[in-house]
């Protein structure tokens, strides 16, 4: 295979590459905006400034100075510290072609000159190089390596996009994001929007194993997710926590299951 690089195809939208002409080849449609909202720590921040994101990832998110960390039993304060959605535009502006809705079905030949990949559709394309950035349950990466999936033995259940007036009225005076920790876990509540009166209420706990279809049909089953959440963060936790899981849907409750990967047999 060539030394100098002419083409990379990138599965999965979350890589772009600097200075060599690559192709994004995108599982979802160019609309969605799933998933959940992540804290850039400032390392973070430097290689997005570096791949020339960062500007205007802070007209998209919250910036703040202060975490707090409050008791779920009487809301007493316990501590608080200092902190110190455009790779699509971004890609485009560099030249980068994205083509979303594109499910990966094979890596069909690999040669010295390069590799040829097939999407559901029908497409093929070709590339010196694949990237693998299309998640946890790579298909990509299987050709390379097969990687085992193990299960850390906890889930998190989010709410995102929730008005924070729509919320109790407790929940005026507190300093966001706070993480807020009881007998029965942690509930995090963290600013969403710029503006910070859309917030995201979430919490990632203990949880039996599932298999991967069991998981499907829990992730699908909003009234149990619920139900977890009622259970777990009702009684006794703040108002502001505790009514949000009676006000919201249940449809709106996503689940989170967190997997480890540890390296398996090269291919």
């Amino acid at each position: 295979m060539s030394s100098n690089l002419s083409h990379v195809a990138i599965i999965g939208g979350g890589l772009a590459l600097h200075g060599i002409r690559s192709t994004i080849y995108e599982y979802r449609s160019e609309d969605d905006s799933g998933g959940v909202n992540i804290t850039l720590a400032p390392n973070a921040a430097r290689v997005l400034q570096h791949i020339g994101v960062l500007d205007e990832l802070r007209t998209l998110g919250h910036t703040y100075e202060l975490m707090t960390i409050s008791a779920a039993r009487n809301g007493q304060a316990l501590g608080a510290f200092f902190n110190g959605t455009c790779v699509a535009p971004e890609s485009k502006a560099q030249g980068i072609e994205i083509f979303f809705n594109k499910k990966l079905v094979a890596v069909e030949n690999e040669t010295d000159m390069g590799v040829r990949i097939r999407f559901e559709d029908g497409q093929v394309a070709e590339a010196e190089y694949v990237i693998a950035a299309d998640g946890i349950h790579s298909l990509a990466r299987s050709y390379i390596v097969q990687p085992e999936l193990r299960y850390s033995g906890a889930m998190g259940i989010a709410i995102t996009g929730v008005i924070k007036d729509s919320l109790h009225v407790s929940v005026k005076g507190k300093s966001l994001p706070t993480f807020c920790f009881g007998q029965t876990g942690m509930i995090a509540v963290s600013p969403s929007n710029p503006h910070g009166d859309e917030v995201d209420i979430f919490s990632t706990m203990p949880f039996p194993e599932r298999s991967r279809e069991e998981w499907k049909a829990l992730a699908a089953d909003g009234d149990a997710k619920q139900k977890i959440m009622v259970e777990r963060f009702g009684s006794g936790w703040p108002l502001y926590i505790s009514q949000v899981w009676q006000d919201e849907p249940s449809a709106r409750f996503e689940l989170y299951p967190s997997l480890n990967i540890l390296r398996g047999a090269t291919s």
